[in-house]
């Protein structure tokens, strides 16, 4: 079990435990790259995402120093600003579902105060529950997204009752 394995290093010194090069720069799929660097490592205990993000390189992908490897980026700089990748599109939705999923699990908490409604309450354990046993590696994750959003608006409507 990931969260079991991530556990003890959250415990020394409260530092972020995340993963690093479990795909450098992604494929050309963004739906891969978001749920890896998304809901993926954040459902199973990691509690960041790090990996090489932007080059100032060449952006042709066939330029590497040591080939076969690809750059080791998901995004280029040039002289026009940034010029994104599939790889990019897919990690920009992995860190709004992240916010998503935090902002979910923040709103939750909120439910747990003293003299928060039934309904309130109710509503909280619903959205744990939900996130708690989420298949985060085959969960569609727009229909992920809209059923956070809709856990959030609706425990807020019922926090202000």
């Amino acid at each position: 079990n990931t969260l079991e394995k991530a556990r003890p290093w959250h415990e020394i010194n409260g530092k972020p435990v995340g993963f690093y090069a479990s795909q450098h720069n992604g494929s050309e799929n963004p739906a891969f790259v978001r749920r890896q660097h998304g809901l993926l490592g954040y459902l199973n205990g990691a509690t960041m995402t790090m990996n090489f993000c932007f080059s100032t390189g060449p952006y042709n992908d066939g330029a590497t120093r040591e080939p076969p490897y690809k750059p080791f980026t998901v995004a280029y700089l040039n002289g026009d600003g940034l010029l994104e990748t599939l790889a990019f599109a897919g990690f920009r939705e992995a860190i709004d579902d992240l916010r998503y999923a935090t902002l979910l699990q923040r709103t939750v908490r909120r439910t747990e105060e003293k003299g928060v409604s039934a309904k309130a309450r109710r509503l909280g354990r619903q959205a744990a529950h939900y996130l708690a046993f989420l298949d985060s590696e085959k969960a569609d994750l727009d229909a992920v997204r809209a059923e956070m959003i809709e856990y959030v608006v609706r425990i807020n409507a019922a926090l202000e009752d």
